[in-house]
């Protein structure tokens, strides 16, 4: 019984080092995402942009709220996202470490909210990542909270609670509901999926598009993600050689995610899985790269929760995973819209349907438009080529049931480029154009349509 007790210890218990590790490379996460989010402020979350709160509010659930949506200037929104960055600043450094986990998680749900067309996978993971931190202890070390406290609790190594097992779930179900998804479509069985993927070009970079030269490379690589996301959970959690096993799993999931990146256009969410990491190292790992001597680091030396996190945590970690049997088509164990809400108040809802399927064509927008002087250009190209976020929200909007319209953006462009030219170069009208061209050899020929024409 006490070997059981050790091993489970083991496999679900994280290291303290780690969670402040983890701590610093999270709140870091959250001040870059806010630095680069706040060149677009006014576009993206202020009512002088693309979404303004009265076309949010109209599709968006009640239970749906956001501290992002008491007002709609850019002013105000910048004076929000100051008191965001505080909050991560404060979880940065460990000061008030809970407080600053939850002001934080609050306000980065609040942001999400208010404009979810911009999202992808990578905000819902540091979302949910967040949420988890809520039952951890991520201010024992390396934090200001860890200098001050006289608490005796300061002398042990790991933590070990239903609060470290939930989050080690999370993201143990993140890589195996999306492999369940993709299980479904013969591309993956096939080994043709990721090259098909590639193929759509829309968030494909140069290194993806390279890739394509190499067909049966692609292929390999296509069953080696499969295989490996099928064996990952039985590799983090392998009751045996632990230290080593998680260790090579680790890097492999580094160098997938990696991959990922280097490859497509993923925003946030290569580096929210690596960082995700560091908190499944183990203790040996730690006391190597720390020095510690042999036999300083004591067994059962255990930080724990009190039984009521405990039981919080539990209740959570159930009811994730009954979310997830629900929405991977398991109609049996779907949570009753009753108690849906809490899910979605709390933003913890989640789908992990990320490329299962290719896409069976490639597209692109287009948004030409007309100046004063005669001159034509194309207002889109400089738009989706600042950064990844406008990209995702051009991406969506062929997505219905997210919340964009294509007249807010056609009159934001027209505002946006009219206040900062001249009269001679005023733009006096657009259009937005879908084209799009099916890899079927049935359809070779590239299709148009135009969404929207507009007039300044």
């Amino acid at each position: 019984m006490e070997r059981l007790q050790r091993k489970l210890e083991e496999l679900f218990g994280i290291d303290l080092r780690a969670l402040g590790i983890f701590r610093i490379c999270l709140a870091l996460v959250i001040l870059i995402d806010l630095m680069m989010r706040a060149t677009d402020l006014e576009a993206f979350y202020s009512d002088l942009g693309v979404l303004p709160r009265t076309l949010l509010l109209q599709e968006s659930s009640a239970w749906r709220l956001s501290i992002y949506l008491i007002h709609g200037m850019p002013g105000v929104i910048g004076m929000l996202f100051f008191l965001h960055g505080l909050a991560a600043l404060g979880l940065l450094i460990g000061w008030h470490t809970r407080l600053a986990t939850l002001i934080t998680w609050l306000f980065t749900v609040s942001l999400h909210l208010r404009n979810p067309a911009i999202l992808n996978g990578g905000d819902f993971c540091f979302r949910l990542f967040l949420f988890w931190s809520l039952f951890l202890p991520l201010g024992r070390r390396y934090s200001f909270d860890n200098f001050l406290s006289p608490s005796p609790g300061k002398d042990r190594d790991r933590a070990l609670s239903m609060g470290t097992a939930g989050f080690l779930i999370q993201v143990v179900f993140i890589y195996s509901w999306s492999l369940y998804m993709k299980a479904k479509y013969p591309d993956w069985w096939n080994g043709t999926a990721i090259y098909d993927i590639l193929k759509e070009t829309y968030y494909t970079k140069s290194a993806g598009i390279f890739l394509l030269n190499f067909p049966g490379f692609v292929k390999i690589l296509t069953h080696s993600v499969f295989l490996f996301e099928a064996a990952l959970p039985l590799l983090l959690f392998s009751p045996f050689f632990t230290t080593f096993i998680r260790m090579a799993t680790i890097l492999g999931t580094l160098l997938l995610q990696l991959g990922f990146g280097l490859c497509m256009s993923l925003g946030l969410f290569p580096l929210s899985m690596t960082i995700a990491m560091i908190p499944f190292i183990p203790s040996p790992i730690w006391d190597n790269l720390l020095r510690v001597r042999e036999g300083e680091a004591k067994e059962g030396r255990f930080l724990k929760s009190s039984m009521g996190t405990n039981i919080l945590a539990a209740f959570f970690l159930i009811y994730i995973t009954f979310w997830n049997l629900g929405s991977s088509n398991y109609p049996r164990y779907q949570i009753p819209l009753r108690f849906a809400w809490l899910g979605w108040l709390l933003y913890i809802d989640q789908y992990w349907g990320m490329y299962p399927s290719p896409c069976p064509y490639a597209y692109r927008f287009s948004m030409p438009a007309k100046l004063t002087d005669g001159t034509k250009i194309d207002v889109l190209n400089q738009v989706v080529s600042k950064n990844y976020r406008w990209r995702r929200y051009v991406g969506n909007l062929l997505v219905p049931s997210l919340p964009s319209d294509e007249s807010y953006l056609a009159w934001y462009q027209c505002q946006r480029w009219n206040s900062a030219h001249e009269s001679s170069k005023q733009m006096e009208g657009l259009a937005i154009n879908l084209t799009w061209r099916y890899f079927s050899s049935s359809k070779p020929e590239s299709q148009k349509k135009t969404l929207l024409k507009y007039t300044c």
